[in-house]
């Protein structure tokens, strides 16, 4: 019975995998689209700020295992995530892009 259990794991952590990483792939395809087009700038700079932000948690979540780490660990790094994508727009996204 254990054969069949870590048979069914494996299938659903490469499941979960591939998902992840397609979803990496769609959102650096969204940024990389998103970078060229005109409009605000201050409005292109939050969404591309926010797609960062995101696949940074994917990756820290799927990758890294924050998914099942202990709760202080997830939190820490959600403030981490959230609070440097709210510096780097405040510093950087709102007069340069």
């Amino acid at each position: 019975m254990r054969n069949a259990e870590n048979g069914n794991e494996k299938r659903v952590l490469a499941r979960t995998l591939t998902v992840t990483w397609l979803a990496l792939i769609g959102a650096t395809i969204a940024g990389w689209l998103l970078s060229g087009s005109h409009g605000d700038g201050s409005q292109r700079s939050a969404a591309l700020v926010v797609i960062a932000a995101g696949k940074i948690s994917f990756v820290f979540a799927v990758f890294m295992g924050l998914l099942s780490a202990p709760r202080g660990w997830r939190v820490g790094a959600l403030a981490w995530i959230v609070l440097t994508a709210a510096l780097v727009y405040l510093l950087y996204g709102r007069h340069v892009l």
